[in-house]
């Protein structure tokens, strides 16, 4: 059986701690509301925190919100270069929202 709420408490001991991975899980607890209530804005903070380590699926998730406008305003030019971010390290999500982006970002 799964516990997110004990599994909340780990995650939170190794985010504050700066563990890039621990921030990334934290982020997505909050993204998706497992154990408790959806919080973008939470979910962007630690979404963030793991992006500026260089974790590539963190900087993919935050071009996400930044082109959906979760957790804060919509922004197509940085979500592109959150992207970019994550697409220079090879993650092919962002190799292919990158380019979706630049056609929105025109348009702005």
């Amino acid at each position: 059986k799964q516990d997110f709420v004990k599994a909340q408490e780990w995650y939170l001991k190794a985010a504050s701690q700066g563990q890039a991975e621990a921030q990334f899980n934290l982020a997505l607890k909050y993204y998706f509301g497992r154990g408790g209530k959806q919080d973008y804005m939470k979910a962007r903070e630690w979404y963030l925190k793991a992006a500026y380590q260089g974790q590539a699926e963190a900087q993919n998730h935050v071009g996400i919100m930044y082109e959906k406008g979760q957790g804060g305003k919509q922004d197509f030019v940085k979500a592109r270069e959150w992207f970019l971010k994550a697409a220079s390290q090879g993650h092919v999500e962002a190799q292919f929202k990158m380019h979706v982006t630049d056609k929105k970002a025109e348009g702005v």
